[in-house]
């Protein structure tokens, strides 16, 4: 039996915004955490959902994959986590994504250094 291929649905705004402040408080993993060098030969181990996907049944346009550390399983392969379950964003969405945290990692420079003066 064919399995019917899942359309990726994407992200609000609002989502994003959340996700970059959970981001900032540590409260997520992305494969954008892991070092290029290790990426190819890890990331299937630390989300392992993506050792399952077919290639032909990921979405075009996919570029990163992330999860919550509350979600993680109770061991660790090579210092990283390891997740049951994981969420994606594309192009578009990870760049907007950079750009709410960056705004955030301001943001609270500005307020610490307010709090200096």
């Amino acid at each position: 039996m064919k399995r019917a291929r899942s359309k990726y649905q994407g992200k609000k705004s609002q989502e994003l915004k959340q996700l970059a402040l959970d981001y900032v408080e540590n409260k997520i993993f992305g494969s954008w955490d892991i070092p290029k060098t290790e990426k190819s030969n890890i990331i299937g181990m630390v989300f392992l959902p993506i050792m399952f996907i077919e290639k032909k049944d990921i979405p075009k346009g996919l570029c990163h994959v992330y999860a919550y550390l509350k979600d993680a399983g109770p061991r660790s392969i090579n210092g990283y986590p390891i997740f049951w379950s994981c969420s994606f964003l594309n192009k578009k969405e990870f760049q907007e994504f950079i750009q709410h945290v960056n705004k955030i990692l301001e943001y609270r420079k500005k307020f610490l250094d307010y709090e200096k003066s």
